[in-house]
């Protein structure tokens, strides 16, 4: 099965939209940028939308707020649970319906970008984004971390035993993540498809910051801040699932 079909496939699946239409909370490095660079009064396109997560902090102050996703079912639940906004069924790759210059700010949250089947799709992706944005827009996204292999260690308590469980938690979460991450190339070149066990299986791009502020500045922008992700809550290079972006269009 292709990357197309795959990862298609799965987001439409009925139990992978209900974990979406779940999932309605900001991500802390979401709630950063949005908060800096997304002020009120703008128009937004929000890509790869799900059921609508970063729907009401996007949308309540835009001027006009556009969510899309290229997935049906899950523009279905977008509208159900936000009857009141825009939203359409559209391909990330192809944002042709929307004319040069249309948005203030462009939003590919929650690593949507490195689940598009072809990195000729992410290119044209990105160079899409540019055009519709208008010069000094913003273009916020994340990508997840090729590297990242240490486990979480949730546990509650304190104490000596809290502390051996979220040891042992800590070396079982890095050692099953190793056995899927390391035998695959992009874990040693630094960028590439990878895959990933999330919802029975998805093949993601992940790609090391250099190397993702590379490929987008070469299409019209410049960085303005990069953010860790805090899930794990660490700073280890290889600890830190994902990265956010904030990128300028100049």
């Amino acid at each position: 099965m292709d990357g197309t079909d795959l990862n298609h496939t799965t987001f439409g699946r009925s139990d992978v939209v209900a974990f979406y239409v779940d999932q309605q909370d900001l991500l802390p490095e979401e709630e950063h940028l949005f908060g800096r660079y997304v002020p009120p009064g703008l128009d937004i396109l929000d890509l790869g939308i799900g059921a609508g997560r970063t729907t009401p902090a996007l949308a309540a102050g835009a001027r006009r707020y556009v969510g899309l996703d290229y997935v049906p079912a899950m523009i279905e639940a977008a509208g159900r649970l936000h009857p009141d906004e825009e939203f359409v069924v559209g391909d990330a790759s192809d944002l042709s319906s929307f004319a040069d210059g249309s948005f203030d700010a462009v939003v590919f949250s929650f690593n949507g970008l490195d689940c598009l089947p072809t990195v000729e799709g992410r290119v044209r992706c990105i160079a899409e984004c540019r055009r519709v944005l208008r010069p000094g827009g913003v273009f916020i996204m994340s990508s997840h971390n090729p590297r990242a292999v240490l486990g979480r260690a949730v546990v509650a308590g304190s104490g000596p035993v809290a502390a051996l469980k979220r040891l042992v938690a800590l070396a079982w979460g890095t050692v099953r993540r190793a056995v899927v991450r390391m035998p695959q190339r992009a874990f040693w070149t630094g960028e590439g498809y990878l895959y990933e066990r999330t919802h029975g299986g998805l093949r993601l791009y992940a790609a090391l910051p250099s190397r993702l502020e590379r490929d987008v500045s070469a299409h019209g922008f410049c960085l303005e801040e990069r953010v860790p992700s805090t899930h794990p809550a660490t700073r280890s290079p290889f600890g830190t699932a994902w990265y956010y972006y904030a990128f300028r269009a100049i």
